[in-house]
């Protein structure tokens, strides 16, 4: 028998964006705007060219949003995601590498979204909305977004006088940022610095230097393996190039670091350097401190070692949903800090379209009357 010619489905042709305001709402993100800047920050990051590029990219879009939003002071009002980082405060040092004159974020912004009048505070967000979908695993993270936060060109409240993002101190920085000053809950602390899965740290950014995962190959993914790290390696304290004390597990050359602030989330150490234990003495820790077990942080902060466990969760398996479902909840928290009744969610394309008044109906002209017709006269 003659089989039927396969047919061949029709391309499908994105909608067009709106390249000026026109009839367009100033700011208004449809879906297909947002759908937009999630696949250009995706295909611009996985068309880099090694594991290192793309860490820094997708890591450092998380960073730069997360500096933005960390900022806040619920208490006095200020801060909070508005577009504006000081790129010159030492805190943010590294960030100018993705958001400058030239650079392919800025340039995406300014050519394409500017115009629509987008702010910067609502780019920055989706832009790393993006870079969390493309590197969770399946591509399965939609991290939720609202439109509307509105710029700030006084970054004041961020400056290095008030030291409002965590240094790596210990946890008393962590309660500080997002317990205090963010209002969040040690378990939304714990998601959030689950972010560390992605990237690495450089000596000139902040005075650290490696990856938080084992190679730079997991530092592309976006998923729960920072609470595994945490938990099996065997961490010990010591000191790097630039006279900082971060902790290791392996030889001096192994790539790999966690700071106090990771370690503590789990286990009771003291803020500041002075440390001399092993998070796992039945492991190997290269001969620093193998009879020193660090005690546990169950006691001390409950809520973090729990949430450590429960996101975690198998860790012999890639079940993130626990840990996925968490961060979403706190992101969610975090990036709409300050701008609660204010923001709109995303719609369809008409949903951005300037309407006006419903027009009044038209007037009913009423039918003619006919005469009445007389008799003939007699």
């Amino acid at each position: 028998p003659t089989l039927p010619a396969p047919v061949t489905p029709a391309p499908v042709t994105p909608t067009p964006l709106p390249t000026v305001l026109g009839d367009h709402i100033p700011g208004c993100i449809s879906t297909d705007i947002y759908d937009s800047i999630i696949s250009a920050v995706a295909d611009h990051g996985n068309g880099l060219a090694n594991n290192a590029e793309k860490a820094h990219f997708f890591g450092g879009i998380v960073r730069l949003a997360a500096h933005d939003f960390m900022d806040i002071d619920i208490h006095e009002g200020n801060g909070g995601s508005d577009g504006c980082i000081d790129f010159t405060n030492g805190e943010n040092a590294g960030l100018e590498d993705l958001w400058c004159d030239g650079c392919f974020l800025t340039n995406l912004y300014e050519e394409t979204y500017l115009p629509l009048g987008v702010s910067k505070a609502d780019f920055w967000v989706a832009i790393a909305n993006g870079a969390i979908k493309a590197t969770s695993r399946n591509q399965s993270l939609d991290l939720p977004f609202q439109w509307g936060r509105n710029d700030h060109d006084n970054c004041t409240p961020e400056t290095v006088g008030t030291h409002r993002l965590p240094a790596s101190t210990g946890c008393q920085q962590v309660q500080d940022t997002f317990i205090t000053r963010m209002g969040l809950s040690w378990r939304d602390a714990v998601a959030l610095m689950g972010a560390h899965t992605l990237g690495r740290a450089s000596l000139d950014a902040s005075g650290h230097d490696g990856h938080w995962m084992d190679d730079l190959q997991q530092a592309t993914v976006f998923d729960k393996h920072y609470y595994d790290e945490l938990i099996r390696r065997s961490w010990f304290p010591r000191v790097n190039d630039a006279g900082k004390q971060e902790w290791s597990w392996g030889g001096q050359q192994r790539g790999a670091m966690f700071l106090n602030t990771d370690i503590c989330l789990f286990f009771d150490i003291q803020d500041g350097d002075s440390h001399s234990c092993c998070t796992d003495t039945s492991g190997d820790c290269r001969g620093r401190f193998q009879d020193s077990q660090c005690p546990s942080a169950a006691s001390i902060r409950p809520e973090a070692h729990a949430a450590v466990i429960d996101f975690l969760d198998n860790r012999n398996d890639n079940d993130n949903s626990n840990f996925y479902t968490a961060y979403s909840s706190a992101w969610e928290l975090a990036t709409e800090n300050g701008h609660v009744g204010t923001l709109k969610p995303v719609g369809d394309a008409n949903s951005c379209i300037v309407t006006g008044p419903t027009p009044p109906p038209a007037p009913v002209t009423p039918a003619p009357v006919p005469s009445p017709t007389l008799p003939a006269p007699v």
